[in-house]
C-alpha cells in the first residue's frame, strides 16, 4: 500500500527535485509531459516544460510521476496555467511513496461512466453474507466421499461423526435464519467456532484451520463486539456448568454465503476435546458438501439481471475501476462477480469483474472492482482513452523521461 507524505518531508522532497533537475513526468488526460521543478510555494508548483507541449485548459486534473531515492512517488494536482514553457500547478495536499498498483488511476475521465448488470441467484437472497470467500471446488484428491448423491455424503458425515461425537447435525438456512449467537457469529464471519474456547496447541494446528478459527479478536472487532463477547462467553460458562466437554460450529460456505453449518457436541469430559483431526474432517466434508450441492442443483433457480446506471465512477485503470451507489441501492458482497458495462462515448465495453473491497460513507457505498475477463479488443479500446495510443498505463515499466535506463527506473 503507498504512504502518504505530507507537509515538512512534501517540502524536502520539492527542494530536492528543484535543486537536482530531477525528471518528473506529468500527466494530463492523454497528453504526457516532461518536466522540471523550477519554483514552488505554498500555493502552487512551476514546471519548466517544452515548448510544443499540447495547450492544457485551467483545472484539468494532473498526476505527477518521479522517482526519489529510488522510490516511486506521485500525487494528484490541478492545472493552474500553461504559459508557454511554464506550467503552473496547484501545491497538492500529500504525495505517495511505493505504490501498490499496476496501472495509473484515472480520476472519472471525461466521455466515460460504467453501469452494471447484477446477475445473483435466489442464494444471494436468501442466505447471509459472510466476511469470507470459499471457491467451490472440485475435491482435489480422492477423500472416500461420493459427491454425486448428497444422501451417501449425508451417511458418511453421520458415520464419521459418530466415532468422534456424542451429537452431530447438519444444518441448513435455506428456510431458516441464523438464531443463537453461535449461528450469529458464524454466519458473519465464516469462520469456525469452538465453545468454550479451543485450548489445544494453536501452532500445531494445520495452517487452513489457523486461519479460519473464530478466536477473540474477530468478535471484537465487529460492530457490537463486546455485546457478542458477553453472549458467547455466557454460552460458554452454560456449557461448563452442564459438563459437556465442548461443541463446534463449522460454516458450510458456498463463495461468501453461509448456507447452513456442521455441528458437533462432545461427551462430557474434558479429554474429550475435539482434536486438530476433527477439525480439519469438519473443513473438509464442509467443502465437499457445498460442491455437491452445486453439482445436484441444490442452489438452482432462475438468474435475475438488473442493470444499475446510477453509479458514479471514482476512478478507472487498466486494471480495475472505483466506483460508488446510493446507500438505497443493491448491498453488493465482497468478492461476488459483476457484469460491468464501461460506456466510453457511444461504445459499451462489456466486462467481468470481482469486487475485491468495499468501503460506504454516510450516502454512498463505494466498491473496488478487479477485472476478471474483458475481450482484447475492448481492452485496448479502454486503454486508448484512459491514456493514449503511446502509453500503455504501466506503471512499473513507463519509466520517466531523462532518466537512465537501469533497472531501478521508474
Amino acid at each position: 500500500m503507498a504512504t502518504e507524505i505530507r507537509h515538512v518531508e512534501k517540502e524536502f522532497i520539492f527542494t530536492s527535485l528543484k535543486e537536482k533537475k530531477t525528471p518528473v513526468e506529468l500527466h494530463v488526460g492523454t497528453n504526457r509531459i516532461s518536466a522540471v521543478l523550477k519554483e514552488f510555494n505554498d500555493r502552487e508548483l512551476v514546471f519548466a516544460v517544452p515548448a510544443d507541449a499540447d495547450p492544457l485548459r485551467e483545472r484539468q486534473d494532473a498526476v505527477a510521476f518521479f522517482r526519489f531515492r529510488d522510490h516511486p512517488m506521485t500525487f494528484r494536482t490541478v492545472v493552474a496555467e500553461l504559459d508557454g514553457e511554464t506550467l503552473r500547478l496547484r501545491q497538492p495536499k500529500l504525495l505517495h511513496r511505493d505504490l501498490g498498483r499496476s496501472f495509473e488511476r484515472i480520476l472519472s475521465p471525461e466521455g466515460v461512466s460504467v453501469s452494471l448488470l447484477v446477475k445473483g441467484h435466489e442464494v444471494s437472497l436468501s442466505y447471509p453474507a459472510s466476511d469470507l470467500f470459499e471457491p467451490v471446488e472440485a475435491p482435489q484428491y480422492d477423500l472416500g466421499f461420493d459427491v454425486t448423491r448428497i444422501s451417501n455424503l449425508l451417511t458418511a458425515f453421520r458415520e464419521r461423526a459418530e466415532r468422534i461425537a456424542g451429537e452431530n447435525r447438519i444444518v441448513m438456512y435455506r428456510e431458516r435464519a441464523p438464531q443463537t449467537i453461535q449461528e450469529r457469529l458464524v454466519a458473519t464471519t465464516g469462520r469456525i467456532l469452538v465453545v468454550p474456547p479451543w485450548t489445544g496447541d494453536f501452532q500445531a494446528l494445520d495452517v487452513s484451520i489457523r486461519d479460519r478459527l473464530l478466536l477473540k479478536r474477530h468478535i471484537e472487532a465487529m460492530d457490537n463486539g463486546e455485546e457478542l463477547l458477553e453472549e458467547y462467553e455466557l454460552v460458554s460458562n452454560q456449557l461448563r456448568r452442564k459438563r459437556i466437554g465442548s461443541e463446534v460450529y463449522c460454516p458450510i460456505l458456498y463463495r461468501q454465503y453461509v448456507v447452513g453449518y456442521l455441528y458437533l457436541m462432545s461427551a462430557g469430559e474434558s479429554d474429550a476435546d475435539f482434536t486438530g483431526p476433527d477439525l480439519e474432517f469438519l473443513r473438509g466434508f464442509a467443502r465437499i458438501f457445498s460442491y455437491s450441492l452445486e453439482v445436484n442443483g441444490y442452489f438452482r433457480s432462475e438468474i435475475e439481471e438488473q442493470e444499475l446506471s446510477d453509479t458514479q465512477l471514482i476512478d478507472i485503470s487498466g486494471s480495475g475501476l472505483l466506483f460508488g451507489l446510493g446507500v438505497r441501492g443493491p448491498d453488493l458482497s465482497l468478492y461476488s462477480e459483476i457484469d460491468l458495462r464501461i460506456h466510453v462515448d457511444d461504445v459499451v465495453l462489456p466486462a467481468k469483474g470481482r469486487i475485491m473491497r468495499r468501503y460506504s460513507d454516510s450516502d454512498r457505498n463505494y466498491y473496488g472492482v478487479h477485472y476478471s475477463d474483458m475481450e482484447l479488443q475492448h481492452m485496448e479500446k479502454l486503454f486508448d482513452e484512459l491514456y493514449g495510443s503511446d502509453y500503455r498505463g504501466d506503471i512499473d515499466s513507463r519509466g520517466v523521461t531523462g532518466v537512465d535506463a537501469g533497472p531501478d527506473v521508474f
